[in-house]
Formats: C-alpha cells, sequence, structure tokens
C-alpha cells in the first residue's frame, strides 16, 4: 500500500512536467535533434524528467540536458528544473521515506506486543516464575522466624 502511493506521489509531477516539456518543446520547429528524440511525445519527456530527478540528466548524445535545454530555450526551464529537484528530493523521497520509517516503527511495534502477549500466555514460564516467588516468601519468612527465636 504505501510504495503504491509513493509510485503515485512520484508520477503526478513526473507526469504534469512531461506533459508540460512535450507542449512546450516538442511542437516547436527547427528544435536540436537531440532535445527532440528526448521531448517528442509524453512518455520520452517523463523520462527525462524521471532520470534528471534520479541524477541522469543527459541527452542521446551525453550532454547535459537541462544545460542545453536552458542555453538555447530560456533559463526558466532552469529554474523549473531546480525547483523540481527540490521537491522530489526533500518533498517526495522525505515523505515516502517518512512512510517506510512509520511502517517499520509500527511493525516493530506489533511485533514488540505480540512477543509480550506471548510471554504473558506462557504457562510454563508463568509457573516458574511463581514458583521462585514463593520460593523467595518462603525463604524470607523462615529468615524472618530465625530472627524472631
Amino acid at each position: 500500500r504505501t510504495l503504491c502511493w509513493a509510485f503515485v506521489m512520484l508520477s503526478l509531477p513526473i507526469y504534469a512536467l512531461g506533459m508540460a516539456l512535450t507542449s512546450m518543446l516538442g511542437k516547436r520547429t527547427g528544435i536540436d535533434p537531440d532535445v527532440a528524440s528526448a521531448v517528442r511525445n509524453v512518455p520520452s519527456s517523463m523520462l527525462l524528467v524521471f532520470r534528471c530527478t534520479v541524477g541522469d540528466c543527459s541527452l542521446e548524445n551525453g550532454k547535459p540536458a537541462i544545460v542545453t535545454i536552458a542555453s538555447k530555450y530560456g533559463w526558466s526551464y532552469a529554474a523549473v528544473y531546480v525547483l523540481t529537484i527540490m521537491l522530489v528530493t526533500f518533498g517526495i523521497f522525505n515523505l515516502i521515506m517518512a512512510t517506510f520509517v512509520d511502517n517499520a516503527l509500527e511493525a516493530a511495534r506489533k511485533n514488540e506486543q505480540l512477543r509480550r502477549n506471548s510471554r504473558l500466555m506462557d504457562e510454563k514460564r508463568q509457573v516458574m516464575v511463581t514458583s521462585q516467588l514463593v520460593y523467595k516468601l518462603w525463604k524470607t519468612s523462615q529468615q524472618a522466624n530465625r530472627l524472631n527465636d
């Protein structure tokens, strides 16, 4: 369940930016062929956006995609890139990690509760602990009787 929500939270901005790249650059004439192949349709634009968010932001020829796009088509693309990276890295990835950590802690709490309940329901352990307690009380009363005599 958590993994599905993480996938959805990561997919929505990638889809939105992929559509924006395709609509703004995909239909231009006279566009750089390497950029054109990266933004020719929504799936290829989404792949470029995803690759940029995970660190491999290069075109087919190996040139950095964001530098090429920003230098040829305006620095507003670089600003959107920086904001997207900040949103994904600091926002969504941290939220995903917090969700996984929360689920792990909840599972640990449940396991601890099950272990505690198991120990409380263990008849052999209860008999042993009760026997030890009775023995200690008996020994203490014997010592008290000796002191009184």
